[in-house]
């Protein structure tokens, strides 16, 4: 469904200003990533993101298919780490039920073509859509992982290493360890309590 209301161009569910919509247009299967259960407005940098996703898929002879876009909808929606236990439970909630191999195979196909990145934490996959660059903080209690952001210190370094070692460096990763703000504030309260 396309309508027009107060100079906004909606499709299905998710509204998208106006100057975006002969970008979209020229993308037939993005209008099904973004079937969002509220209005979203979208900026023209998610929608280069989805283009470029698309892209990706296709030219690596890979189907747009219901799972894949499920798995993109699901992980754009949060922009960090996922667990594969959340993302089948919010595919589920989107009426999304693929079987575990499936599963497996469109996230294996996603990650190995770069649409998605796979992170181990603590014996643990997550995946998330790779954006600007990152870090993670993990709660070794209740673990809950958030996004940091690093200074380019942290480049200027990896640059100095991949010259030491005459190593080309494609990515890296790097997460911290240790407890968050609720955590400690449950462990200070117990230690006052006893």
């Amino acid at each position: 469904m396309l309508f027009v209301h107060n100079k906004k161009l909606f499709f299905k569910d998710t509204s998208v200003e106006s100057y975006l919509s002969l970008t979209i247009l020229k993308i037939p299967y993005l209008l099904d990533l973004f079937k969002l259960t509220t209005y979203t407005k979208c900026n023209k940098g998610a929608i280069t993101i989805m283009n470029e996703i698309v892209k990706k898929i296709q030219s690596s002879g890979g189907r747009l298919t219901q799972i894949k876009k499920g798995i993109i909808g699901v992980l754009s929606e949060k922009h960090c780490l996922l667990s594969k236990k959340d993302l089948i439970a919010k595919l589920k909630a989107k009426k999304i039920q693929p079987d575990r191999s499936t599963l497996y195979r469109e996230l294996q196909f996603l990650s190995s073509n770069g649409v998605i990145i796979k992170n181990t934490i603590s014996g643990i996959d997550y995946y998330e859509i790779p954006t600007e660059h990152h870090h993670h903080l993990v709660c070794l209690k209740c673990h809950r992982i958030d996004k940091v952001a690093i200074g380019n210190q942290l480049e200027k370094q990896e640059k100095q290493i991949a010259k030491q070692n005459n190593f080309y460096i494609i990515n890296h990763s790097l997460e911290f360890y240790g407890h968050c703000p609720a955590c400690r504030q449950v462990a200070t309260n117990t230690k006052h309590n006893l």
